[in-house]
Protein backbone atom coordinates (compact mmCIF):
# COMPACT_ATOMS: atom_id res chain seq x y z
CA UNK A 1 0.00 0.00 0.00
CA UNK A 2 1.19 3.12 -0.92
CA UNK A 3 0.42 6.88 -0.33
CA UNK A 4 -1.65 8.32 -3.00
CA UNK A 5 -2.62 11.93 -3.12
CA UNK A 6 -4.11 11.72 -6.98
CA UNK A 7 -7.81 10.50 -7.62
CA UNK A 8 -8.46 6.81 -6.69
CA UNK A 9 -7.52 3.77 -9.73
CA UNK A 10 -10.45 2.81 -11.58
CA UNK A 11 -11.47 -0.96 -9.93
CA UNK A 12 -10.56 -3.61 -11.98
CA UNK A 13 -13.27 -6.66 -12.04
CA UNK A 14 -10.58 -8.98 -12.92
CA UNK A 15 -8.24 -7.90 -10.46
CA UNK A 16 -8.17 -8.89 -6.69
CA UNK A 17 -5.94 -5.81 -5.14
CA UNK A 18 -8.54 -3.43 -6.76
CA UNK A 19 -11.40 -5.39 -4.80
CA UNK A 20 -9.73 -5.41 -1.58
CA UNK A 21 -6.85 -3.18 -1.05
CA UNK A 22 -7.80 0.46 0.12
CA UNK A 23 -5.46 3.18 -0.19
CA UNK A 24 -5.14 6.22 1.80
CA UNK A 25 -3.66 9.45 1.67
CA UNK A 26 -0.66 10.22 3.82
CA UNK A 27 -2.63 13.10 5.73
CA UNK A 28 -5.52 10.42 6.35
CA UNK A 29 -2.67 8.02 7.43
CA UNK A 30 -0.96 10.39 10.31
CA UNK A 31 -4.74 11.61 11.44
CA UNK A 32 -5.45 8.02 11.90
CA UNK A 33 -2.31 7.40 13.94
CA UNK A 34 -3.14 10.57 15.99
CA UNK A 35 -6.48 9.76 17.09
CA UNK A 36 -5.31 6.37 18.24
CA UNK A 37 -2.49 7.61 19.58
CA UNK A 38 -5.06 9.41 21.96
CA UNK A 39 -7.49 6.53 22.81
CA UNK A 40 -4.37 4.94 23.76
CA UNK A 41 -3.92 7.50 26.53
CA UNK A 42 -6.94 7.37 27.90
CA UNK A 43 -7.43 3.42 27.73
CA UNK A 44 -4.58 3.85 30.56
CA UNK A 45 -5.42 7.38 32.15
CA UNK A 46 -8.97 5.75 33.20
CA UNK A 47 -7.10 2.33 33.87
CA UNK A 48 -4.28 4.08 36.25
CA UNK A 49 -5.97 7.01 38.02
CA UNK A 50 -7.91 5.16 40.68
CA UNK A 51 -4.65 4.15 42.35
CA UNK A 52 -3.13 7.67 42.94
CA UNK A 53 -6.46 8.68 44.00
CA UNK A 54 -6.74 5.42 46.42
CA UNK A 55 -6.19 7.06 49.09
CA UNK A 56 -8.81 10.45 48.99
CA UNK A 57 -11.42 7.75 47.67
CA UNK A 58 -10.62 4.76 50.88
CA UNK A 59 -11.19 8.24 54.01
CA UNK A 60 -14.11 9.70 51.96
CA UNK A 61 -16.43 6.39 51.51
CA UNK A 62 -14.96 5.07 54.66
CA UNK A 63 -13.65 1.52 52.63
CA UNK A 64 -11.61 -1.24 54.33
CA UNK A 65 -8.71 -2.12 53.26
CA UNK A 66 -10.56 -5.23 51.86
CA UNK A 67 -12.79 -3.11 49.70
CA UNK A 68 -9.92 -0.85 48.34
CA UNK A 69 -7.98 -3.52 47.33
CA UNK A 70 -11.13 -5.23 45.52
CA UNK A 71 -11.68 -1.92 43.54
CA UNK A 72 -8.14 -1.70 42.39
CA UNK A 73 -8.02 -5.28 41.36
CA UNK A 74 -10.90 -7.53 40.87
CA UNK A 75 -13.54 -5.00 40.23
CA UNK A 76 -11.32 -4.39 36.85
CA UNK A 77 -9.24 -6.88 35.83
CA UNK A 78 -11.58 -9.76 35.80
CA UNK A 79 -14.41 -8.62 33.70
CA UNK A 80 -11.44 -7.15 31.21
CA UNK A 81 -10.01 -10.50 30.49
CA UNK A 82 -13.48 -11.79 30.60
CA UNK A 83 -14.25 -9.07 27.88
CA UNK A 84 -11.02 -8.97 25.68
CA UNK A 85 -11.95 -11.97 23.34
CA UNK A 86 -15.49 -10.83 22.54
CA UNK A 87 -14.53 -7.56 21.54
CA UNK A 88 -11.75 -8.59 19.47
CA UNK A 89 -14.59 -11.00 17.94
CA UNK A 90 -16.91 -7.69 17.32
CA UNK A 91 -13.95 -5.94 15.36
CA UNK A 92 -13.31 -8.70 13.12
CA UNK A 93 -17.37 -8.99 12.27
CA UNK A 94 -17.99 -4.99 12.36
CA UNK A 95 -16.42 -1.79 11.69
CA UNK A 96 -13.67 -1.29 14.25
CA UNK A 97 -13.88 2.19 14.46
CA UNK A 98 -17.30 1.50 15.74
CA UNK A 99 -15.82 -1.13 18.23
CA UNK A 100 -13.51 1.01 19.69
CA UNK A 101 -15.73 4.57 19.87
CA UNK A 102 -18.33 2.43 21.60
CA UNK A 103 -15.63 0.81 24.10
CA UNK A 104 -13.78 4.32 24.25
CA UNK A 105 -17.33 5.89 25.41
CA UNK A 106 -18.31 3.16 27.93
CA UNK A 107 -15.41 3.49 30.08
CA UNK A 108 -15.57 7.33 29.58
CA UNK A 109 -18.49 7.17 30.61
CA UNK A 110 -17.99 4.50 33.33
CA UNK A 111 -15.17 6.93 34.61
CA UNK A 112 -17.12 9.89 34.81
CA UNK A 113 -20.14 8.45 36.67
CA UNK A 114 -17.59 6.80 39.14
CA UNK A 115 -17.15 10.40 40.30
CA UNK A 116 -20.76 10.55 41.46
CA UNK A 117 -20.45 6.83 43.50
CA UNK A 118 -21.83 6.94 46.93
CA UNK A 119 -20.00 3.94 48.19
CA UNK A 120 -18.17 0.55 47.56
CA UNK A 121 -21.10 -0.66 45.40
CA UNK A 122 -21.68 1.82 43.05
CA UNK A 123 -17.82 2.46 42.59
CA UNK A 124 -17.31 -1.17 42.09
CA UNK A 125 -19.84 -1.06 39.24
CA UNK A 126 -18.45 1.85 37.21
CA UNK A 127 -14.75 0.27 37.79
CA UNK A 128 -16.55 -2.87 36.11
CA UNK A 129 -17.80 -0.86 33.30
CA UNK A 130 -14.50 0.55 32.67
CA UNK A 131 -12.56 -2.75 32.33
CA UNK A 132 -15.60 -3.95 30.06
CA UNK A 133 -15.27 -0.82 27.87
CA UNK A 134 -11.33 -0.83 28.08
CA UNK A 135 -11.43 -4.12 26.47
CA UNK A 136 -12.74 -2.80 23.30
CA UNK A 137 -9.32 0.03 23.61
CA UNK A 138 -6.14 -2.11 22.10
CA UNK A 139 -6.90 -5.24 19.95
CA UNK A 140 -9.41 -3.49 17.51
CA UNK A 141 -6.88 -0.47 17.38
CA UNK A 142 -3.92 -2.62 16.27
CA UNK A 143 -6.13 -4.17 13.38
CA UNK A 144 -7.54 -0.56 12.51
CA UNK A 145 -3.97 0.51 12.55
CA UNK A 146 -2.99 -2.27 10.19
CA UNK A 147 -5.24 -1.66 7.94
CA UNK A 148 -4.67 1.62 7.60
CA UNK A 149 -0.91 2.19 7.34
CA UNK A 150 0.95 1.11 4.56
CA UNK A 151 3.46 -1.68 4.71
CA UNK A 152 6.36 0.44 5.54
CA UNK A 153 5.29 2.58 8.28
CA UNK A 154 3.27 0.04 9.82
CA UNK A 155 5.41 -0.98 12.78
CA UNK A 156 6.42 2.62 13.51
CA UNK A 157 2.37 3.10 13.71
CA UNK A 158 2.08 0.16 15.64
CA UNK A 159 4.28 1.60 18.08
CA UNK A 160 2.36 4.72 18.90
CA UNK A 161 -0.13 2.38 21.41
CA UNK A 162 3.17 1.54 23.51
CA UNK A 163 3.78 5.29 23.39
CA UNK A 164 0.19 5.84 23.98
CA UNK A 165 0.10 3.41 26.96
CA UNK A 166 3.18 4.49 28.66
CA UNK A 167 2.03 9.08 28.44
CA UNK A 168 -1.38 7.61 29.91
CA UNK A 169 0.43 6.05 32.82
CA UNK A 170 2.29 9.59 33.72
CA UNK A 171 -0.86 11.22 32.84
CA UNK A 172 -2.96 9.74 35.23
CA UNK A 173 -0.30 9.96 38.29
CA UNK A 174 0.22 13.47 37.41
CA UNK A 175 -3.18 14.72 36.60
CA UNK A 176 -4.88 12.73 39.24
CA UNK A 177 -2.90 13.64 41.77
CA UNK A 178 -2.90 17.31 40.99
CA UNK A 179 -6.37 17.43 40.83
CA UNK A 180 -7.11 15.15 43.76
CA UNK A 181 -5.15 17.12 46.15
CA UNK A 182 -6.23 20.51 44.96
CA UNK A 183 -10.19 19.91 44.53
CA UNK A 184 -11.21 15.87 45.27
CA UNK A 185 -11.25 12.71 43.87
CA UNK A 186 -14.16 13.31 42.25
CA UNK A 187 -13.55 16.01 40.21
CA UNK A 188 -9.99 14.02 39.21
CA UNK A 189 -12.61 11.31 37.91
CA UNK A 190 -14.55 13.36 36.01
CA UNK A 191 -12.34 15.67 34.56
CA UNK A 192 -10.49 12.55 32.99
CA UNK A 193 -13.86 11.03 31.81
CA UNK A 194 -15.59 14.01 29.72
CA UNK A 195 -13.09 14.41 27.24
CA UNK A 196 -13.33 10.52 26.09
CA UNK A 197 -16.80 10.91 25.20
CA UNK A 198 -15.56 13.56 22.58
CA UNK A 199 -13.03 11.48 21.21
CA UNK A 200 -15.40 8.49 20.68
CA UNK A 201 -17.71 10.50 18.39
CA UNK A 202 -14.64 11.48 16.98
CA UNK A 203 -13.62 8.35 16.50
CA UNK A 204 -16.95 7.02 15.00
CA UNK A 205 -17.50 9.43 12.90
CA UNK A 206 -14.49 10.96 11.21
CA UNK A 207 -12.91 7.43 10.13
CA UNK A 208 -13.73 6.79 6.69
CA UNK A 209 -16.17 9.90 6.79
CA UNK A 210 -17.07 12.87 3.81
CA UNK A 211 -14.92 14.68 6.17
CA UNK A 212 -11.88 12.43 5.98
CA UNK A 213 -12.59 12.40 1.96
CA UNK A 214 -12.95 16.43 1.89
CA UNK A 215 -10.06 17.68 3.67
CA UNK A 216 -7.76 14.56 4.14
CA UNK A 217 -7.54 13.19 0.24
CA UNK A 218 -9.04 9.83 1.66
CA UNK A 219 -8.80 7.41 -1.04
CA UNK A 220 -9.99 4.26 -1.22
CA UNK A 221 -9.61 1.82 -4.21
CA UNK A 222 -13.06 0.94 -3.93
CA UNK A 223 -16.07 2.51 -2.38
CA UNK A 224 -15.84 1.77 1.67
CA UNK A 225 -19.17 0.39 3.25
CA UNK A 226 -19.68 3.45 5.76
CA UNK A 227 -23.33 1.88 6.94
CA UNK A 228 -23.35 1.73 10.84
CA UNK A 229 -21.49 -1.15 11.98
CA UNK A 230 -22.02 -3.17 8.40
CA UNK A 231 -21.11 -6.75 8.82
CA UNK A 232 -18.72 -8.03 6.37
CA UNK A 233 -20.22 -10.28 3.19
CA UNK A 234 -20.88 -14.29 3.19
CA UNK A 235 -17.90 -14.26 0.54
CA UNK A 236 -14.87 -13.24 3.09
CA UNK A 237 -12.89 -15.71 4.10
CA UNK A 238 -12.86 -17.22 7.70
CA UNK A 239 -9.21 -16.71 8.06
CA UNK A 240 -9.81 -12.92 7.19
CA UNK A 241 -12.74 -12.68 9.65
CA UNK A 242 -10.80 -14.18 12.19
CA UNK A 243 -7.47 -12.42 12.51
CA UNK A 244 -7.85 -10.06 15.33
CA UNK A 245 -8.76 -12.59 17.28
CA UNK A 246 -5.66 -14.65 16.62
CA UNK A 247 -3.55 -12.24 17.20
CA UNK A 248 -5.20 -11.18 20.60
CA UNK A 249 -4.74 -14.85 21.71
CA UNK A 250 -1.41 -15.90 20.26
CA UNK A 251 0.43 -12.33 21.06
CA UNK A 252 -1.34 -10.43 23.55
CA UNK A 253 -0.90 -7.54 20.94
CA UNK A 254 2.65 -8.04 19.53
CA UNK A 255 3.38 -6.40 16.23
CA UNK A 256 5.35 -8.71 14.65
CA UNK A 257 2.36 -11.22 14.43
CA UNK A 258 0.42 -8.25 11.67
CA UNK A 259 2.65 -9.29 8.90
CA UNK A 260 2.74 -12.42 6.34
CA UNK A 261 3.75 -14.78 9.19
CA UNK A 262 0.18 -14.86 10.99
CA UNK A 263 -1.18 -14.82 7.24
CA UNK A 264 -2.44 -11.07 7.73
CA UNK A 265 -3.57 -9.41 4.54
CA UNK A 266 -0.94 -6.51 3.67
CA UNK A 267 -4.02 -4.94 2.32
CA UNK A 268 -7.25 -5.66 3.98
CA UNK A 269 -10.74 -4.22 2.86
CA UNK A 270 -11.99 -0.85 3.44
CA UNK A 271 -14.88 -2.36 4.83
CA UNK A 272 -13.87 -3.18 8.35
CA UNK A 273 -12.50 0.50 8.35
Amino acid sequence: MTFKDAEPPQANDNSETSATSPEYSRPYVIYTIGIIFLVSIFNVVDRYILSVLAPSIQEDLALSDAQLGILLGPSFSVVHFAAVLPAAWLADRYARRSVVAAGLFVWSLMTTLGGAASGFWPLFMTRMGVGIGEAAGSPPSVALLSDTAPAEWRTRALSTITVGALVGVATGMVVGGYLGEHYSWRVALVAVGLPGLALALLVRFSFGSRLAQQFLKFHPSRQANTSLDSPLSVGLSAECASRTLRLQVATCGNPRSLTAPMGYPAQPSAELM
